[in-house]
């Protein structure tokens, strides 16, 4: 079948049918850590009350609870975008600067949090295995990142790893396509210096707005709209 060969600024724009996610994240950006955030995408104005982001330590002290952050009361904008994250990406729930810690991390979209879960003393590997032992509520979406998961990162609850990249870990991730990419170092704040593509796919962050999935990417062309919906 014939094949149509699209390089274009693919952007994320279709909400996912299967309710909000997590979109888009920054954690080491340039110099300072000040332009850290996480983005959820789902449907227009949708309720996220029940909904806890929970990030989970990779690495010194694995599987520690390192941040559980509520979000009852909130709801996604009439795009669909939700963003955590430091005053200079115009949060909706702001943070303190360096509240994502580098290194390996997991990022959890978690539902109905069980009641006994607590930042800094709840540690779901207590064996330090990589495994989790324990439940902290139902897991709606996850990714993980770090660099050297296979003796040193752990990532938890099946999140989808991206990274490492090269011998660090990734400055961030967008989801483009269907899939996880890295967000490219010098691109994060955004400035648009760019960065050899297709490696990172994306050479800028967006929080808030459709992810800048860049490349050239091969379509059939006769399934255009169900290749929309990989989209966010």
């Amino acid at each position: 079948m014939k094949k149509l060969l699209l390089i274009a600024f693919a952007v994320c724009i279709a909400a996912p049918a299967y309710g909000v996610q997590i979109n888009e994240w920054v954690s080491n950006d340039i110099s300072t850590d000040d332009y850290e955030f996480i983005e959820l995408f789902g449907g227009p104005n949708e309720d996220l009350t029940g909904l806890t982001i929970i990030l989970i330590e990779g690495e010194s002290t694995k599987g520690m609870v390192d941040q559980a952050i509520s979000l009852d009361g909130y709801s996604t904008d009439a795009a669909g975008y939700f963003v955590v994250g430091d005053l200079n990406v115009a949060p909706d729930l702001e943070m303190t600067p360096g509240w994502i810690e580098n290194g390996g991390n997991t990022i959890l979209l978690v539902r109905d949090l069980e009641a006994d879960v607590e930042v800094g003393v709840t540690d779901v590997d207590v064996d330090d295995d990589c495994v989790e032992d324990r439940t902290i509520g139902t897991i709606v979406d996850g990714v993980g990142y770090g660099f050297g998961y296979a003796a040193a990162d752990c990532i938890y609850y099946g999140a989808v790893p991206v990274g490492p990249d090269g011998t660090y870990d990734p400055a961030g991730g967008a989801f483009c396509c269907g899939a996880w990419t890295m967000i490219c170092l010098e691109g994060t704040e955004p400035t648009g210096l760019g960065c050899a593509l297709p490696d990172y796919e994306v050479d800028y962050a967006t929080p808030g707005g459709p992810n800048s999935c860049l490349g050239p990417t091969a379509v059939d062309n006769s399934t255009w709209g169900g290749v929309k919906a990989l989209y966010r």
